[in-house]
C-alpha cells in the first residue's frame, strides 16, 4: 500500500523522470546552503518533488522584510525571530511528512563545511555571500560533490552548475568583487519573480545531476524583465587553485573575524566555542527586550541590537563600525 501511496503521489511528474528516476530522487540527498530567497524555492520544490532527505544549514533568523521574497515564510516566524533553518524545516515537514530534514543553524565555513556537506549528493547555493560560495566550491571539488551556483540582484540571475572535475566557480570569478564593487540585495532590492524563475532554473539543473544526466556546464545569465537568456562559456583553468591545482585556498580561514554585513549596518563576529547557558545569563543582564528562540537570543543594548547564535555568532545591528562590536564583545561578554 506504502509503495502505490508514492506511485499515486508522483504520477505526474514528467514521463522524462519516470519511475526509475523517481526512485532515484526519493534515495537523494541535498543541501541548502542558505535558506533565504533562493533557498525557500530550492526546499519547497525538493519536498514537493520528492527528494528523499533535505539538509538545511543558515546561519540567520526570520524578519518582516524576508517575507515578500521568502515564500516558506510567515508573520509568524518574522514574529518569534526564528532561526530560518528551523522555522523552514516545519514547512517543509507539513509539505511532505515523509521528508527526512535536518536543520543546522550555523554559519558555514572553513571549519564546519566539511562537516556540513559530507554525505550529500548534490548541493545548492541559496548564500548572499561570495565568501561562502568559494569555501561551498573548495569542499564540494575536495569531496567529490557537484553543486550548483545561483545567484540574483535585481531582475537578474546568475546559474552555474559546477561538476567535481570543473571549470568551477574559481574559473568563473577567480577573487571575489573587492568591499563595495559588489552588488547587493540590501541596496539594489531583488524581485520576487526573478527569485522563482533563478531558482526554478538552478534546481532543475540539480535535477539532471540526480537523475544521472549531465547538465547545461557554464554561466547562464537570466535578464529577466527583458525576457533574455544567455549561456556563457566558462573554460577551466588549468592553473586554477581550486579545481586545477587542488590547493582549496578557500579552507583555510581565520577564527575571531569580525564580518560587516553589506547593506545591514551589522557587525557578525564569530566568537568560537562558547558556554551557551553562561553567555545567556551574561545578555539577561546587560540586555533589554530580550526575547529567546531555539538557538538563539536576542537583545537590545543601548543602540544596538544584538542575537546571539548557539554555534558561537553574535550579530550586532546598529554600527558598521567593528571596533564597536569588538569593544562590546571584551566589555560584556569577557571574550
Amino acid at each position: 500500500p506504502e509503495c502505490s501511496l508514492m506511485k499515486e503521489r508522483y504520477s505526474r511528474q514528467l514521463p522524462q523522470i519516470g519511475e526509475k528516476g523517481q526512485e532515484k530522487i526519493s534515495r537523494s540527498s541535498i543541501a541548502l546552503v542558505g535558506c533565504g530567497a533562493l533557498g525557500c524555492v530550492f526546499a519547497m520544490l525538493a519536498a514537493r518533488m520528492g527528494v528523499g532527505r533535505v539538509r538545511l544549514i543558515d546561519r540567520d533568523i526570520v524578519e518582516e522584510h524576508n517575507l515578500p521574497r521568502q515564500i516558506l515564510f510567515d508573520e509568524k516566524d518574522a514574529k518569534q525571530g526564528l532561526p530560518k533553518a528551523l522555522a523552514a524545516k516545519e514547512k517543509l515537514l507539513s509539505i511532505n511528512s515523509r521528508l527526512k530534514v535536518e536543520a543546522f543553524v550555523e554559519d558555514l565555513d572553513a571549519f564546519n563545511g566539511k562537516r556540513l556537506l559530507q554525505g550529500v549528493d548534490l548541493v545548492l547555493d541559496g548564500t548572499d555571500n561570495f565568501q561562502t560560495r568559494y569555501v561551498v566550491n573548495d569542499v564540494c571539488l575536495e569531496q567529490g560533490i557537484p553543486w550548483v551556483y545561483a545567484g540574483v540582484i535585481a531582475t537578474y540571475g546568475h546559474v552555474m552548475p559546477v561538476i567535481p572535475q570543473g571549470p568551477c566557480f574559481r574559473c568563473y570569478l577567480e577573487e571575489p568583487p573587492l568591499a563595495g564593487q559588489g552588488e547587493s540585495c540590501e541596496l539594489e532590492g531583488v524581485l520576487a519573480t526573478a527569485v522563482l524563475i533563478t531558482a526554478s532554473f538552478a534546481f532543475q539543473e540539480g535535477l539532471k545531476i540526480l537523475l544521472g544526466r549531465s547538465p547545461l556546464l557554464g554561466l547562464t545569465l537570466l535578464h529577466l524583465f527583458d525576457g533574455e537568456v544567455r549561456r556563457l562559456v566558462v573554460p577551466k583553468q588549468k592553473d586554477c587553485p581550486s579545481c586545477g591545482t587542488r590547493e582549496f585556498p578557500s579552507l583555510s580561514q581565520k577564527r575571531g573575524s569580525a564580518e560587516v554585513l553589506c547593506g545591514r549596518n551589522a557587525i557578525q563576529i564569530r566568537l568560537g566555542e562558547v558556554d551557551w547557558q553562561r553567555l545567556c545569563e551574561k545578555v539577561r543582564r546587560i540586555g533589554t527586550e530580550v526575547r529567546e528562540a531555539p538557538f538563539v537570543i536576542h537583545f537590545y543594548h543601548g543602540e544596538l541590537r544584538g542575537t546571539l547564535f548557539q554555534d558561537g555568532r553574535l550579530l550586532l545591528q546598529g554600527t558598521s563600525d567593528p571596533r564597536v562590536a569588538r569593544s562590546f564583545v571584551a566589555k560584556y561578554l569577557g571574550i
